[in-house]
């Protein structure tokens, strides 16, 4: 909920989106927000991560483009 609530959202919020989502998919979408804010391609990372969580987004997926050209 704490990580949840660093991004911006209510505690509330954190909460609905926990129980609506597995754990492991809420730690894999924070994973690959941070990643991409790593990279500076986020403008909203609220609005980011709310994506990432519903479209159950995976760190693997991100860590590969770090390796192409």
């Amino acid at each position: 909920i704490e990580a949840l609530m660093e991004y911006g959202f209510s505690k509330g919020i954190a909460k609905r989106l926990l129980k609506t989502n597995e754990e492991e998919v809420i730690k894999n979408a924070l994973k690959s927000v941070n990643l991409q804010i790593e990279r500076n391609h986020v403008k909203n990372a609220k609005a980011m991560l709310q994506t990432a969580i519903k479209e159950e987004w995976h760190p693997e997926v991100f860590k590969k483009k770090k390796n192409s050209p």
